[in-house]
C-alpha cells in the first residue's frame, strides 16, 4: 500500500480528484486536511498559500493512473504529487482496503 500526496488552494479541484478516485475505486480512502499553510519559491519570490493537503491511500499498481488523474483535474500548472511507501500496515485494515480497490495496469 502507498499514500499519494498532493495539495491545492482550490477545494473544487480537490473534490473532483477525490470523487473520481473513489468512484473509479482507484483509492480506498482520501483524506483532505484543510488549513495547511505552504511556503514555496515561485516566480522569483517566496510565496505563501493556504491549501488543502490530500492523502490518497491506494496500491502501487494504481499509482500512474492516480498521478494522471491528479494532473487532469488539478488547478496548478505544476502540482506537487509524491508517493509515500508504507512499510507497516495493520493487517485488518489492509485486508479491507484491498477488497475495496480495483487494481488496473
Amino acid at each position: 500500500m502507498i499514500i499519494i500526496k498532493t495539495s491545492s488552494d482550490n477545494y473544487d479541484s480537490i473534490e473532483k480528484i477525490c470523487k473520481n478516485l473513489i468512484g473509479k475505486k482507484l483509492a480506498v480512502c482520501v483524506n483532505v486536511i484543510p488549513n495547511c499553510h505552504s511556503y514555496f519559491f515561485w516566480e522569483g519570490k517566496i510565496q505563501k498559500s493556504k491549501e488543502y493537503l490530500v492523502l490518497i491511500k491506494t496500491t502501487k499498481i494504481n499509482e500512474k493512473k492516480i498521478y494522471d488523474m491528479i494532473k487532469k483535474y488539478h488547478n496548478y500548472d505544476i502540482p506537487e504529487i509524491s508517493t509515500l511507501k508504507l512499510d507497516n500496515i495493520d493487517k485488518s485494515y489492509m485486508k479491507w482496503a484491498l477488497g475495496e480497490i480495483i487494481e488496473n495496469d
